[in-house]
């Protein structure tokens, strides 16, 4: 009997160790997820910033990549903190968005781009939080 009762504990931890990782994971997809433009709004927001009279930040990350993941929780704090700047979020991953890596001159990311009155004032592309602030603060 005490044989059973060990082995049922012991299928008891393993399937509660299973779901504390599996929810530690959903927990740390949902933490560095990004709040991508949807794409179709995406390029009509890229064609505003030279018209545009408000600040707007452009993001430039990679689904998977660490540093962007890294650097999230910076960039999305600093995002609720300065809701008067637009934001346009750009995942380099997908092939539609290539044109803008381009448009743009991204080489690395995470990189995130300030404009002011359709002009680039301040570009940052790294993980280093005093320097995503910078940028996004501007």
């Amino acid at each position: 009997m005490r044989r059973n009762s060990k082995i049922a504990g012991g299928v008891l931890c393993t399937f509660l160790l299973m779901i504390a990782v599996l929810c530690g994971y959903a927990y740390a997809e949902k933490s560095f997820k990004y709040p991508d433009t949807p794409p179709d709004k995406l390029n009509l927001k890229i064609q505003m910033i030279p018209s545009e009279k408000n600040d707007t930040v452009v993001i430039f990350h990679k689904s998977g990549c660490k540093d962007c993941n890294y650097a999230s929780h910076q960039i999305k704090s600093e995002m609720s903190k300065n809701k008067q700047n637009k934001y346009i979020v750009i995942d380099v991953v997908k092939a539609s968005n290539n044109k803008y890596v381009t448009q743009f001159n991204i080489k690395t990311v995470p990189t995130i781009l300030h404009f002011k009155n359709g002009e680039e004032i301040d570009r940052y592309s790294g993980t280093d939080a005093r320097n995503i602030t910078k940028v996004i603060k501007e």
